[in-house]
């Protein structure tokens, strides 16, 4: 339960969507913290939202802030926050949030903050993005598109996703999604997540992650949706290319650090598969969400022509603080009730 009957929500200036935006340019209404402050209003009309404005407003308002929404949290504002209860922020891996913040789960749980993460709000725009990704591989979109710069008209045959079988590590909110969205294309669905006894998805089958060989060797689309931790790091190495169909492509939208990338080059040059959508790579840079994810300007893969680059830009939507606010408001409703948080990770 939290104090004072219904407490202000305070929102960090810094939670912008500013990644899928260009600098210097003024950001959408949708893509600011003002776009939260409105859709937490509407959902929590008795609940004042409190805005920062800045960060002499930030240093001003924090120690009395209990609840906090914020893109990362440094020691510093932690100390400073006498109050404060809980903090969430507006993506579900928290390896970004740590290492944007230079923190670790340990400087929450020793303050006794709890830590939220959301997820599954980026579940519908990523699960569109692999499957645009697996469509345009398998009907040469991609090769089409290079053609049509060099002015060149040469016929070739594309394939189809149906009666093909999508194969996905990481069945979570965003696997699960992809698994209905394939299915509707009329394939057939395998794939690992942690608690395959609790799992219910549009799957055919669900093993646990000892099972992910099975499905890497089975797949002709492999998709990783899997968070990254201590296991999945390093998940898709030498031996995993080595296991996939020669005919098979393979597409991540988890980190970039669950992929031995010179494995991967390796694999697609010597064509063991047949090519590759991928939107997460790195981190190049853990001090910026622009780069935290990027490809490096020296990489091979930018010229690997069964390679299909996106900008790490797969969650992105107009619509991304509306479901943020969804999650907020339901944890909000949840401590006033003293019910358990949706998720936690601190």
């Amino acid at each position: 339960m939290l104090e004072d009957g219904n407490p202000p929500i305070m929102i960090l200036p810094d939670v912008t969507f500013q990644k899928y935006h260009d600098e210097g340019i003024p950001l959408p209404f949708e893509a600011t913290p003002q776009k939260i402050k409105q859709e937490l209003e509407r959902r929590l009309p008795d609940v004042r939202i409190d805005l920062a404005s800045d960060s002499d407003a930030v240093r001003r308002m924090i120690g009395d802030a209990q609840i906090l929404l914020a893109d990362r949290l440094s020691l510093e504002r932690l100390d400073t926050a006498r109050r404060l209860r809980w903090v969430q922020f507006p993506g579900s891996g928290p390896d970004h949030f740590f290492k944007l913040s230079g923190t670790t789960p340990n400087d929450f749980k020793k303050r006794n903050i709890k830590l939220l993460n959301s997820p599954g709000i980026s579940r519908g725009p990523v699960a569109e993005h692999v499957i645009g990704l697996a469509l345009a591989l398998s009907r040469g979109i991609h090769r089409a598109v290079r053609q049509q710069i060099r002015h060149e008209w040469r016929i070739f045959c594309g394939e189809e996703l149906r009666g093909k079988i999508c194969g996905i590590i990481g069945l979570g909110e965003i696997g699960s999604r992809v698994a209905e969205l394939a299915k509707a294309f009329g394939m057939r669905v395998i794939g690992t997540c942690r608690h395959p006894d609790k799992h219910s998805s549009a799957g055919d089958e669900v093993y646990g992650p000892a099972q992910n060989d099975k499905i890497i060797s089975e797949a002709d689309i492999l998709v990783l949706a899997c968070p990254l931790t201590e296991e999945t790091r390093g998940l898709m190495g030498r031996r995993q290319f080595e296991l996939m169909k020669r005919t098979a492509l393979f597409i991540n939208v988890s980190r970039g650090e669950n992929v031995d990338e010179g494995a991967l080059v390796e694999a697609l040059k010597n064509q063991q598969i047949a090519g590759a959508g991928l939107d997460t790579f790195g981190p190049l840079d853990t001090s910026s969400h622009k780069l935290m994810e990027a490809l490096s300007p020296t990489s091979e893969l930018w010229d690997i022509e069964s390679v299909i680059i996106t900008p790490n830009n797969a969650a992105s939507t107009p619509h991304y603080y509306e479901y943020f606010a969804d999650m907020v408001a339901e944890n909000y409703r949840r401590a006033q009730g003293g019910r358990p948080f949706i998720s936690e990770v601190a």
